[in-house]
């Protein structure tokens, strides 16, 4: 038994909400169902829009073991920020990697376990290419996958988990999960994440327009704040053109280096919105539509923002399809980049200016 005398076998009710793959990324679907499980009807959209997901950060990440600045297109912070007004009380947890845990009685973080028992459901992010029973869909890195643990059975040393990939129950080793919370195909940190969930008493049942408009605001002040998206875009198309400005004039270190930054952010970029190749904006483009249209709220600048959107997006894709399989040589390639971004940056900022006047 744990501490306080826990069961050596949990298993919480959940009812799995369906949820479709080409709707919306894995992450938020993984709120969406837990959320639902507490009663509380929100689509995937309104979870990454409410929760300002839209982004572009630099991260710092590898491609083939090379340290690289790469692209980010998403706030990971948005599931937070819409637990926080629909009374859902979610916290970030981190932990440090415990290399002796197949030693362990217990092969697992007890914190973790310690919550389940308490009779509330864990999110806990991982990479999806080592969850070894996703054998009916392809596998490929995605380390910011999310599953939700309903359960433990400790004699067996296994999880009870939910997969919104599977959207059922299933069963993985305890050993097995703890190993792909720390393996990172591409990100430099090498701590476990977690998610507590708990639902408090208050929550909006209907979404009114002034909460959209807010969201949307803050967006908007935060894309053109002085270190905000926007600025960080600048810099970073800055410095890829510092670096082909080196390699034009006969750098070989450079032009090796700008090989790797280049194939590597296409790369990376398409795999982390895998389904829509647009760094996300797919799917906020569908939370402006969904505002706009439910709330019949035309007005002169949510056009205009869907607008931009769409051309954002068609540019993103630009470099996650046809940039990542071109067959130029790399500082046309690095030309082709630098000035797509140059392209969203003026799209975005326009975006932005337009989200201040909703």
């Amino acid at each position: 038994m744990l501490n306080n005398q826990v069961s050596d076998y949990i298993l919480l009710p959940f009812k799995i909400s369906y949820s479709e793959r080409r709707y919306g990324d894995c992450r938020t679907k993984a709120f969406k169902q837990v959320l639902e499980n507490y009663g509380l009807n929100y689509s995937v959209q309104q979870i990454f829009g409410i929760g300002q997901g839209l982004s572009f950060a630099i991260q710092q990440i590898k491609f083939h073991q090379i340290a690289l600045l790469g692209v980010e297109g998403r706030s990971f912070d948005a599931e937070l920020e819409f637990c926080k007004k629909c009374g859902v009380n979610c916290q970030e947890h981190y932990i440090e990697k415990n290399d002796g845990i197949s030693k362990e009685i217990i092969p697992f973080e007890i914190e973790i376990l310690e919550w389940l028992a308490r009779g509330n459901p864990v999110l806990v992010q991982c990479d999806v290419y080592y969850m070894s029973y996703l054998n009916r869909v392809k596998r490929s890195h995605n380390e910011r996958h999310l599953v939700t643990i309903i359960g433990f059975d400790l004699k067996k040393k296994l999880l009870y988990v939910v997969d919104s990939l599977l959207n059922e129950i299933t069963t993985v080793a305890m050993e097995e999960l703890y190993y792909a919370m720390f393996e990172k195909q591409y990100s430099l940190d090498k701590r476990g994440i977690w998610y507590s969930i708990e639902q408090q008493n208050l929550h909006f049942d209907d979404l009114e327009y002034k909460i959209h408009k807010q969201s949307i605001n803050l967006l908007g002040q935060r894309m053109l704040s002085a270190e905000g998206d926007l600025n960080t875009l600048s810099n970073f198309i800055a410095f890829i053109e510092r670096l082909t400005a080196k390699g034009m004039d006969g750098s070989v270190n450079h032009n090796k280096y700008l090989e790797y930054i280049v194939c590597g952010n296409c790369y990376i970029i398409r795999q982390q919105d895998e389904l829509n190749g647009s760094c996300f904006r797919s799917l906020y483009l569908k939370y402006i539509r969904e505002v706009t249209s439910c709330y019949g709220n035309d007005t002169e600048e949510l056009k205009r923002i869907i607008e931009y959107l769409e051309e954002s997006e068609s540019v993103w894709k630009t470099i996650s399809y046809r940039l990542r399989y071109s067959k130029d040589n790399i500082l046309s390639k690095a030309h082709i980049f630098i000035e797509n971004l140059k392209r969203i940056y003026e799209l975005e900022k326009k975006m932005a200016e337009l989200m201040l006047k909703v």
